[in-house]
């Protein structure tokens, strides 16, 4: 991101799959359990900061951050499954929690 012709930020996840900046940004602050405070501290910084520095801030921002939120938590409980991080109840009950709110088709808030 730049600001004034100076790069201020530089956003870089290796493991991107979709190709949507909103995915990576979905990855680095909610790919923990549900429980995990840090999610809800960090994100409103994040999406101000992004829409700030030129970041095109879909309208269905909310929906798309919704649907990647229910994906990152299945892989991340792969990856505990297969590093043995103690995470996997917790995203379960992130999943079953997301998914709750299929009522009727509609995204999330």
């Amino acid at each position: 991101m730049r600001r004034r012709n100076r790069v201020v930020d530089i956003v870089d996840f290796g493991d991107a799959v979709v190709g949507d900046p909103l995915y990576d940004f979905a990855h680095f602050v909610r790919g923990g359990p549900a429980d995990d405070p840090r999610s809800a501290a960090i994100l409103p910084g994040v999406r101000r900061s992004y829409a700030a520095h030129g970041g095109a801030e879909p309208r269905n921002w909310d929906q798309l951050f919704w649907i990647y939120d229910i994906f990152n938590a299945v892989r991340n409980a792969e990856w505990c499954a297969r590093e043995s991080v103690p995470w996997i109840s917790g995203l379960r009950e992130k999943i079953v929690q997301l998914l709750d709110q299929l009522d009727g088709c509609r995204s999330p808030g």
